[in-house]
């Protein structure tokens, strides 16, 4: 895949790897460990790093710690972590002002979950007009209602990103831009 990438005006954006999302969804610790290793090539170039935290209220929280990041997730102190309220990451947050202030025009898109935070968060930063880079094997979704599987959910979430306002790519695709 050949587009041209500036990593100085480009952010990494891990949406919700939080431990709840992690061991509740397929592959969640691979594309965890992914992460990682994508977000310190990213590092290493320059590129922003975003983390997001979907906070849940207290009453319908049942688990003790569900809104922490994972701890195994390799987070730096040169990072940035937003907490979110709602799917997507520019929903009444400070990311769209984040995102400006370091002339960002480009987003790459990986976490949890394919089908809801992740799609809704790319979704959003085009509609916000940045440039949208969905990696496929950087993302996973849950199984849900109807008897759809994950792999049909992930699926179909980046055909509709591909088809409407993103460019799918995988890890290794993007690291080859940086």
């Amino acid at each position: 895949m050949e587009f041209h990438l500036v990593p100085q005006n480009t952010a990494l954006l891990i949406i919700d790897m939080q431990t709840r999302f992690v061991h509740g969804t397929p592959n969640g610790l691979l594309i965890l460990n992914r992460i990682n290793h994508l977000a310190s090539m990213c590092r290493a170039a320059g590129i922003l790093i975003v983390h997001t935290k979907h906070i849940f209220r207290q009453e319908k929280m049942n688990v003790l710690g569900a809104n922490e990041l994972h701890k195994d997730l390799l987070v730096e102190t040169s990072d940035i972590i937003i907490e979110k309220y709602r799917l997507d990451a520019f929903h009444e947050t400070e990311l769209e002002s984040i995102l400006r202030l370091h002339e960002i025009d480009t987003v790459a898109i990986c976490g949890l979950r394919t089908n809801e935070c992740c799609m809704m968060s790319a979704y959003q930063a085009a509609i916000h007009d940045f440039r949208v880079l969905f990696l496929s094997d950087g993302t996973a979704a849950k199984e849900r209602l109807y008897g759809i599987s994950a792999a049909e959910h992930h699926r179909a979430a980046c055909a509709t990103i591909g088809s409407l306002f993103g460019t799918v790519l995988t890890i290794n695709e993007l690291i080859d831009q940086i």
